[in-house]
């Protein structure tokens, strides 16, 4: 399956440079979420602790908490297909340990209901790690660009606990909540992902 090769664009030409060394750009996805703090502040899904976890001899631990924060680290560049069914894989932890890397799973998938917290495991076959990207305009919510993330076994999807936007918030799965079509009224913007 084809990977989404999506390259974030920096603003500084220092900060560009720093990343481009790091990884090459083409490889970089960021997933941003659609809503924003009081002051308009933007937060990207990443790997709790990733903003320390950014040197080789730092790792990213299984079965740990996935959360927003504002845009800091490699932690935050994920690798999935926008198309049918896809894996999405942490590639910080790939720059870590090739032989480990890391997809977004489900807590407890067995029971995972709603509010269970998504974390990153090892990457496998599991039917838990299995994603869709569906396009905003698919339920008639007017944020082109961008998707719910829904897990292929609970048909739930990704957003932020509470709707909370600051720093480290838990990402949790939930019930899409539907507003009204093409209007931007009802929709939890928290539950919408913008890759760029």
């Amino acid at each position: 399956m084809e990977k989404n090769r999506i390259r974030f664009l920096f603003g500084m030409a220092i900060a560009a440079g720093t990343m481009a060394a790091a990884r090459p750009a083409a490889a970089t996805n960021l997933l941003k979420d659609l809503a924003t703090d009081s002051h308009g502040n933007a937060y990207y899904l990443g790997v709790s602790g990733g903003p320390q976890c950014n040197s080789q001899t730092c790792w990213i631990n299984d079965g740990t908490q996935l959360i927003i924060y504002t845009r800091s680290g490699l932690d935050q560049d994920w690798e999935f297909s926008l198309s049918g069914s896809t894996r999405i894989q942490d590639l910080e932890s790939d720059n870590d340990n090739p032989r480990h890397s890391m997809c977004i799973d489900l807590v407890g998938f067995a029971s995972a209901g709603q509010g269970a917290n998504a974390i990153v495991e090892p990457c496998s076959s599991a039917s838990e790690q299995v994603w869709y990207f569906v396009a905003a305009s698919q339920y008639q919510a007017p944020f082109p660009g961008c998707y719910v993330i829904e897990n292929a076994h609970t048909a739930e999807v990704l957003g932020v606990s509470n709707g909370t936007m600051t720093n480290g918030t838990h990402i949790i799965q939930w019930p899409l909540f539907t507003g009204t079509p093409n209007q931007d009224i009802g929709w939890h913007h928290d539950q919408f992902w913008c890759p760029q």
